[in-house]
């Protein structure tokens, strides 16, 4: 009896274009969102960004969004830039510099996008909620997420540097017969 599975780099492809669509479409409409909230009277509709909620369009909250709209675009960037990499590995020419690239660059806008995200909420609640001594951070900055986050990014720029010792034995290696 034969079973059909569903090869693992189909699935990741899949996963990716579904993730960047979603990605792509949600910034759009938040960016629509955004633009609709700016034109309607200050004393209206309050939202939240992150765990911050924004009753009306102050040169604070301006900040907090573009912080969140540039983070926004910078995990597209990064998705974009991580199915480039594995239909580099699908072609199956593994080591490559386009590849090292790739993949320390990942790594870096990991690293921002994560300090994009925790930082406006951070600055919020440190500076013009409350005072410093009395801020209770809790799920606010999400400090367990967002050290992870950071391991993942550095761990990405250590793998481009494993890639890259790589590239230079298989160079050595074949160049001995």
């Amino acid at each position: 009896m034969k079973t059909s599975k569903i090869k693992a780099p189909l699935l990741l492809k899949t996963i990716l274009d579904i993730l960047l669509i979603l990605l792509i479409l949600g910034t759009i409409f938040f960016i629509i969102f955004i633009s609709v909230f700016i034109w309607i009277p200050q004393e209206s509709i309050p939202f939240r960004i992150h765990e911050d909620l924004i009753e009306s369009l102050n040169t604070q909250a301006y900040i907090i969004l573009g912080f969140v709209i540039l983070s926004r675009i910078i995990f597209i960037y990064t998705v974009i830039k991580f199915k480039h990499l594995v239909r580099l590995f699908f072609q199956g020419n593994f080591f490559s510099i386009a590849q090292i690239k790739i993949i320390r660059v990942i790594g870096k806008s990991i690293i921002i996008v994560a300090i994009l995200n925790t930082l406006p909420s951070f600055i919020h609640k440190t500076f013009f909620e409350e005072s410093p001594r009395t801020v209770t951070y809790g799920q606010v900055a999400s400090i367990d997420s967002f050290w992870f986050i950071i391991a993942v990014g550095l761990f990405f720029i250590f793998l481009g540097r494993i890639f890259d010792n790589a590239r230079i034995l298989k160079e050595e290696n074949e160049l001995t017969v």
